[in-house]
């Protein structure tokens, strides 16, 4: 993984009904994301949700929000959203 996780390294995209969660080395698997799982195109807080809870146990790091960009303005197609991160947890 990554060793310093920012705002553009995070990506939560919809492509063709499939929830696809980007990370700085690549794809990241998210339990019940894609056509069989349980987070279908229409549901885009459930999938924010379980991709921030997949960032947070990845980087300690917490999803504070998500910026959008200029074609997520739909529930179909593709879209995109990036994951604003809060600071990591003080270690020690």
């Amino acid at each position: 993984m990554g060793q310093s996780w920012d705002d553009t390294d995070v990506c939560l995209a919809r492509i063709d009904g499939r929830w696809i969660l980007q990370g700085p080395d690549g794809d990241i698997e998210v339990e019940g994301f894609g056509f069989f799982g349980t987070i279908r195109a229409r549901d885009q807080a459930e999938a924010q949700a379980a991709a921030a809870a997949t960032v947070l146990a990845l980087t300690g790091r917490t999803v504070t929000g998500w910026d959008r960009d200029a074609w997520s303005r739909s529930i179909y197609g593709e879209s995109t959203w990036y994951a604003c991160l809060g600071a990591p947890a003080p270690t020690g």
